[in-house]
């Protein structure tokens, strides 16, 4: 998936990217670093209380398919659940 398409899926459920901080972890971090995409789930701001880290493409596909399941409920319980079980899923 190209960072354009990771940009169109985000704005499909309301949500854009913060940054991604590929670009600056060194060859030798010594503090164990990982790559990860940082996520707004809802565009708002201040976006520091709300980045929701992501560290690959299959767990991104992942957030993506549980926000648009999210949205499509109507009940806050059952949203709830949902996103216990992609929490649940990746960390």
């Amino acid at each position: 998936m190209t960072i354009n398409q990771m940009s169109q899926a985000l704005k499909s459920v309301g949500a854009c990217f913060a940054v991604t901080t590929a670009k600056c972890i060194l060859p030798n971090d010594p503090f164990g670093a990982i790559a990860s995409y940082h996520i707004h789930p809802d565009c708002s701001y201040p976006h520091q209380d709300s980045i929701i880290r992501v560290y690959s493409q299959k767990q991104f596909a992942d957030w993506i398919k549980t926000a648009k399941a999210v949205q499509r409920m109507t009940d806050e319980e059952k949203q709830f659940d949902l996103w216990e079980s992609f929490w649940a899923r990746w960390y």
